[in-house]
């Protein structure tokens, strides 16, 4: 059905909005206008941004940034989600997708299960899409996917 990505976006945002307070996060959307509503299924591309975001969030320092992003792509969309948390050494990008798996105690502050971003990862798979987690030159972390849907133009012709 046509999805409203960006909506879906500002409402995880407005729904984890005292979480940024507590930890006194600095929060940047850049939403595409032009991205329109690609037809995805809502419930689960919510638990994908639900996902996303609060993993941005658990993992950027007290006064840090989170910045969430979508990009109209051929065939689809573009999601980005980034955080100013500490850099992932390579080993631990390579398996951050698999279940139940968890970087280390420090890093994971002894909360969450390791199920998170293995449920972004079949989500994004069951939308014919990709995810994958790369360190910001920056500093920080950015989970990137890819997401397959097609357009409401081409489904009400």
């Amino acid at each position: 059905m046509p999805t409203d990505v960006n909506a879906l976006i500002r409402g995880e945002l407005k729904g984890i909005r005292g979480r940024i307070d507590e930890k006194e996060l600095t929060v940047r959307s850049e939403l595409d206008p032009e991205l329109g509503s690609p037809v995805l299924d809502p419930a689960l591309l919510g638990r994908l941004i639900e996902e996303l975001l609060d993993n941005a969030v658990k993992f950027a320092p007290n006064g840090g940034h989170v910045v969430v992003a979508t990009t109209a792509a051929a065939g689809g969309l573009r999601l980005t989600v980034e955080n100013s948390g500490p850099p992932l050494a390579e080993d631990v990008l390579a398996h951050l997708f698999e279940p139940f798996y968890r970087a280390d105690q420090a890093r994971t502050r002894g909360t969450g299960t390791g199920l998170g971003l293995a449920v972004a990862a079949a989500v994004t798979s069951l939308h014919g899409g990709s995810i994958r987690a790369v360190n910001v030159p920056s500093g920080g972390v950015r989970l990137e996917c890819a997401l397959v849907g097609a357009s409401q133009a081409r489904h009400a012709a």
